[in-house]
């Protein structure tokens, strides 16, 4: 059985589309301004370089980010819907144990009150 993305309708769906779009675009944008801020104090700078030239990385992977958000929410929907899935399977076998031996015991119990 195939499981359904949950993120897919905010794909779809237009107006959703579009404040996504606008939303990562103002992201996008900061993340710009931060690395040009960042590339000034690093040049201008003499120490702490190695904290300029992580806020420059840091910034053109938020970038990478929002520049294809559509990949990444297909990601994060598809682990999301296995994770879902695992759990889900994991608590009804839990259940399933739970119920199989606690009714064991029982028996077991009632078994050995009657014996004594």
């Amino acid at each position: 059985m195939e499981f359904e993305n949950p993120f897919y309708w905010w794909i779809t769906n237009p107006g959703i589309n579009f404040l996504l779009s606008l939303v990562f675009s103002a992201i996008a944008f900061i993340g710009v301004i931060y690395f040009v801020v960042n590339l000034v104090f690093l040049s201008s700078s003499e120490r702490n370089k190695g904290k300029h030239i992580i806020g420059i990385l840091f910034s053109l992977l938020v970038i990478g980010f929002c520049l294809r958000w559509e990949w990444f929410l297909i990601f994060i929907g598809n682990v999301s819907s296995l994770l879902t899935k695992g759990i889900g399977d994991i608590l009804m076998q839990a259940v399933y144990y739970w119920y199989l031996y606690s009714f064991e015991e029982k028996v077991n119990l009632t078994l050995t009150s009657l014996i004594v």
